[in-house]
């Protein structure tokens, strides 16, 4: 996976996963800050996961941008 250029339709891989669990534990166990680039790639590393733990299925970089989405129009319905 290149981090730079990631086509919506790339389909993320349990490898992929793991790298999202690498950021996470650079950021909290070794207290290093991570970069605008890299905070973004572990949230959407993280979600993806979590994604295809509720589902079975390996999510493209689309289907958690649309997730995003509906989560954030979810949110705004229950606000008004």
């Amino acid at each position: 996976m290149k981090t730079k250029t990631l086509s919506p339709k790339y389909r993320f891989t349990q490898e992929d996963f793991e790298r999202g669990h690498k950021l996470f534990a650079k950021e909290f166990a070794d207290g290093q800050k991570l970069t605008e680039h890299e905070r973004n790639l572990q949230d959407l590393l993280l979600d993806a996961e979590q994604m295809h733990l509720n589902t079975g299925a390996y999510p493209t970089v689309q289907d958690v941008h649309d997730q995003w989405r509906r989560d954030a129009e979810e949110r705004e319905r229950k606000r008004k």
